[in-house]
């Protein structure tokens, strides 16, 4: 299942942000939430935009769904992957100021299961399911 990352805000943090956060220059006035071990960084971010990248350390968790809760709460920006971040974006928890800037992820997902099992009724009805999900998701 591919995946991208995007930044990622609460509207409460753009607005707490002096001048809001209306251009990619804008982030050296917010403090930037890291994924640790994700190796689709900030710095990689930034140099996409074109950008210098200040090495600005906000806090680090080990687990993506920690770093965009922390952007939920208004704790700084994120990286968000869209396969995380589609319900928070609908629901409004999340913004994506700069929705065209984005990166692919290292690694997707994958759909395990037992050798000689792939035509289990089963499996075939969760493969099914799971791609019908994927591909409604933005």
């Amino acid at each position: 299942m591919p995946s991208a990352v995007t930044l990622m805000s609460s509207a409460r943090h753009i607005a707490m942000t002096a001048r809001g956060l209306s251009n990619p220059a804008d982030l050296d006035r917010c403090q930037l939430i890291h994924e640790i071990g994700m190796t689709t960084t900030w710095e990689r971010w930034f140099a996409l935009m074109a950008l210098p990248y200040s090495k600005t350390r906000g806090p680090g968790y080990s687990h993506g769904s920690m770093s965009i809760e922390a952007a939920i709460r208004g704790e700084g920006v994120t990286l968000g992957r869209s396969v995380l971040v589609a319900e928070d974006l609908a629901q409004g928890r999340l913004i994506a100021p700069f929705p065209i800037a984005k990166l692919d992820v290292e690694w997707g997902y994958d759909l395990v299961y037992r050798t000689g099992n792939g035509d289990h009724p089963k499996v075939i009805a969760f493969r099914d399911w799971i791609l019908d999900e994927t591909r409604a998701t933005p």
